[in-house]
């Protein structure tokens, strides 16, 4: 395993860096990289190793630039993991529905993430997926009294993979016609100043309180 490490200070980078190879066992983790933000927000090569694993502590990091990273990261082939310390859900929501498959709580210890780097050929198969589940889950009508098809199809729209219109319509057995009026539909009563940008579109669900954890 390869673990690229970035936080918004290196001496912090350093730190996770040296606990890290100090819990997990001897013979998981190949090498350790310390990138610096600005690295991490511009990347400009592929990756060349299997098996890497980018770990993002997002305290202290330029939001804008961070979302617009993952996408390349996510492509690159690079397991993400977004450490929070549980203040920052509206980040922490973004960035799961930018690519990243790991939402990891490090308030009270690292012990979540080394359980998740100390078996990760488990956690690659679930965790995207079940971050997926969570945000659908917390969807409710009574908050944004959404329609139960509305909630489908922004649970849809919204999944890492990006799909188009079109996906969305031949998953859900409807039309795109209809899936775009459900969209405008949600869109409407998150204020109708949205565009069509996902990332605007995830954050203002984010902002009405839609919380997955």
């Amino acid at each position: 395993m390869h673990l690229l490490i970035t936080t918004a200070h290196r001496l912090d980078s350093e730190a996770l860096g040296y606990a890290l190879r100090h819990e997990l066992p001897g013979d998981l983790v190949d090498d350790v990289t310390l990138l610096a933000p600005t690295v991490l927000e511009a990347p400009s090569a592929p990756l060349r190793r299997p098996c890497t694993w980018l770990v993002v502590d997002v305290r202290g990091l330029c939001e804008t630039a961070l979302l617009r990273a993952m996408r390349w990261w996510v492509q690159a082939g690079a397991q993400i993991v977004a450490l929070h310390d549980g203040t920052s859900a509206e980040l922490m929501q973004a960035m799961a529905f930018s690519g990243a498959q790991h939402l990891v709580d490090v308030s009270e210890s690292l012990d979540g993430l080394v359980a998740l780097l100390s078996d990760p050929r488990a956690a690659a198969t679930h965790a995207r997926d079940v971050t997926a589940r969570l945000w659908a889950n917390s969807i409710t009508p009574d908050r944004l009294q959404l329609t139960r098809r509305e909630g489908e199809v922004v649970d849809l729209y919204l999944d890492p993979d990006e799909p188009s219109i079109a996906e969305v319509a031949e998953r859900l057995h409807i039309t795109p016609s209809t899936v775009k009026a459900h969209l405008s539909s949600v869109r409407k009563k998150l204020g109708g100043r949205l565009g069509r940008s996902r990332l605007a579109l995830r954050r203002a669900l984010a902002e009405h309180g839609w919380q997955a954890w």
